[in-house]
């Protein structure tokens, strides 16, 4: 049995869930709480570098991606010279990224061990859970 977890986009391998992601969301959390706007991919790296050992900037891009695509994380464009709009972004979190870091702080917290795709299917299955408990 294989498990497609990445797909080609645009010549940019964007993955839906991997081991970087919850980390850059727990990062840029916790720097926008902080600094109360929009985040630089380098303090974003550096937390990255210091909370939790990850030091590679290729594995912090594809956290960033899956953060992204999953709509955990929102992109900010930021004005470059003269007013121009610039390939730079910032990051904002959003408030399912926030809602799903938490459930899964507390899921790693708890001593279980699990791939992406199980997180994935937990994160689901308590957004469910909540959703009908609340109506």
């Amino acid at each position: 049995m294989f498990i497609v977890t990445g797909v080609m986009c645009a010549g940019r391998r964007r993955f839906r869930f991997n081991k970087y992601m919850f980390p850059f969301i727990e990062c840029v959390i916790r720097i926008y709480a902080d600094s109360g706007g929009p985040i630089p991919i380098s303090s974003i790296i550096e937390c990255m570098k210091e909370r939790h050992g990850i030091r590679g900037v290729r594995n912090i891009y594809e956290g960033r991606d899956a953060a992204v695509d999953n709509g955990y994380i929102t992109e900010v464009h930021v004005k470059g010279n003269r007013g121009h709009t610039s390939k730079r972004y910032y990051y904002v979190p959003t408030l399912i990224g926030t809602i799903d870091a938490g459930i899964y702080q507390a899921l790693l917290n708890s001593g279980i061990e699990s791939s992406p795709e199980t997180v994935h299917t937990f994160l689901r299955l308590m957004r469910f859970i909540v959703y009908w408990d609340a109506v």
